[in-house]
């Protein structure tokens, strides 16, 4: 399945050219909180990296981009938020974990 069309816009944004393959995301899922195991784990976000959040029930989530901090909220940039590329705010207590690519 390719993927949507925001997808290629949001990575060209970061500058990736490629995305990382399955081999990167060790459950080779598609679900997002299958992220919380790619990459490398961070304290703290810092800006490009990856943000997984809570959503909908146990099992569903969201991955962002971390831009910055704005009035103690998250600002991240992603795909399929409102059905397109943007910037989003989101509260600190969504926040499941930073991964930053290895």
């Amino acid at each position: 399945m390719p993927p949507p069309r925001w997808y290629a816009l949001a990575l060209a944004e970061r500058g990736v050219t490629e995305a990382p393959g399955a081999a990167n995301n060790p459950s080779g899922s598609l679900a997002a909180r299958s992220y919380l195991s790619w990459g490398t784990k961070l304290d703290a976000p810092r800006q490009g990296c990856i943000v997984v959040l809570k959503r909908g029930k146990g099992w569903q989530g969201h991955v962002t981009f971390f831009d910055r901090e704005e009035n103690g909220r998250l600002i991240c940039l992603g795909g399929n938020q409102s059905d397109n590329v943007c910037f989003a705010a989101y509260r600190k207590s969504l926040v499941l974990g930073y991964r930053w690519a290895s």
